[in-house]
């Protein structure tokens, strides 16, 4: 019966020590896991803070855009609501009869006018005192066929 007592102490024995090492396992593999876990939440940090930097540096180039955009549009807002420079005061003594009379400078043909670049008629179209008509049509971005409509129509009035 001793033996057989002692066979079970042993045996209990065994039990004990599988079991303190089953859970000294158990604790080294939670402990590992544990470890793992806090290097995984580290690296989402970090990739977060990464993302965040890439936002913030993707909202600032799209704000440098949009400030860009809005300089360039005023800038040409800008271009085309220049004054318009004013006319020369009419010669002492000679306004007369002929005070609103329009000056045409150099008068082209119509053959002439369609050979004439855009510049050159909105320069002819400033001379001839038609500045507004100029800014007008800058402004709705004329074609250079608007323009020749503009001088024909100076020319045919004159």
């Amino acid at each position: 019966a001793e033996a057989a007592l002692a066979r079970a102490r042993g045996e209990a024995e065994a039990t004990r020590r599988e079991a303190e090492a089953a859970v000294g396992a158990a604790r080294a593999e939670a402990q590992a896991r544990a470890t793992e876990a806090a290097d995984l939440r580290r690296r989402v940090q970090e990739l977060e803070a990464q993302a965040a930097g890439a936002e913030a540096a993707l909202q600032a180039k799209r704000s440098r855009s949009a400030a860009a955009a809005v300089a360039a549009s005023q800038a040409q807002a800008h271009a085309f609501a220049s004054p318009i420079p004013p006319s020369p005061p009419p010669a002492a003594g000679g306004a007369g009869r002929f005070a609103g009379a329009r000056t045409v400078p150099s008068t082209p043909s119509a053959v002439e006018v369609k050979k004439m670049t855009k510049v050159a008629m909105q320069q002819w179209l400033t001379d001839a005192g038609e500045g507004a008509t100029v800014y007008s049509l800058g402004l709705k971005n004329a074609k250079k066929a608007e323009y020749e409509a503009a001088v024909l129509d100076v020319l045919g009035s004159v």
